[in-house]
């Protein structure tokens, strides 16, 4: 069975961008957990291109999971391949256990969603999170920046015309995990850009994909500041647009 290139999966069940993306971010570990784990792409991605020896595949509805045990059986799996993948049923981390594991993805749902997860806890479960909102991107970077969470790094990616951002990110110090010495001196831990519109790393790195996104951000506003003109709302709107007008004003200094 012919595998799609970097994935470990048939080229017909082959990975989006936004799954891509989600799975690039993930280090090579042990134990990995999925929350809201769908149709369990991604577990079997971190399984075949050796990112994970084990992925917990979560999710709070057992008819969910009854449709991702169907989706493993046709994927194709080796029997070990199998057994590397559990499926637990619960809200949020609740299934998972103190130190378990290395990395957990929160993502596939609204960032007000994850915030929820992340709120309610227990955060001791991993060492590293990483996240991948389907909207309130903004909503989520406030909370984390105000959570006290480190952020480690960021992506972005465009599939079929919309923009998908990602963060890896580190709990706070004092929810039982390991911090590292360097994360705690910092005086910002999670650095917010235009109060949380657009990643820290990636205006530094000047990732290109985000250079698309601040011209379609724009063109965006500009739209709706015209359809609300005259109205206190277009005032606020127009001087965030300014604001991205600036920054891409800035593009090409370091």
């Amino acid at each position: 069975m012919c595998c799609a290139a970097g994935t470990g999966l048939p080229d017909e069940i082959a990975l989006p961008p936004r799954l891509q993306a989600l799975v690039s971010l993930v280090p090579p570990v042990d134990v990995v957990a999925d929350v809201g784990t769908g149709d369990a792409l991604v577990p079997v991605a971190l399984i075949r291109t050796g990112k994970a020896r084990k992925v917990i595949a979560c999710d709070k509805s057992a008819a969910a999971l009854d449709v991702c045990r169907g989706k493993l059986e046709q994927y194709g799996l080796w029997a070990d391949e199998l057994g590397s993948i559990e499926l637990r049923e619960g809200d949020g981390l609740s299934p998972l256990k103190r130190g378990e594991t290395q990395v957990t993805i929160i993502a596939g749902m609204g960032g007000l969603t994850i915030t929820g997860i992340l709120s309610r806890g227990p955060l001791d479960v991993a060492g590293t999170y990483v996240l991948g909102p389907m909207s309130h991107q903004k909503d989520l970077r406030l909370f984390l920046h105000e959570a006290g969470f480190t952020l480690v790094d960021e992506a972005i990616v465009r599939q079929t015309g919309k923009f998908y951002e990602f963060e890896v990110v580190l709990p706070p110090p004092g929810d039982g995990v390991c911090v590292s010495s360097t994360a705690e001196q910092m005086p910002d831990r999670f650095p917010l850009m235009l109060e949380g519109e657009i990643g820290a790393l990636l205006w530094k790195r000047r990732d290109p994909i985000l250079k698309e996104y601040l011209v379609h951000r724009e063109g965006k506003l500009r739209a709706l500041e015209g359809r609300l003109a005259g109205t206190p709302r277009a005032e606020q709107i127009g001087t965030l647009r300014k604001e991205l007008l600036n920054l891409l004003s800035k593009w090409d200094s370091r």
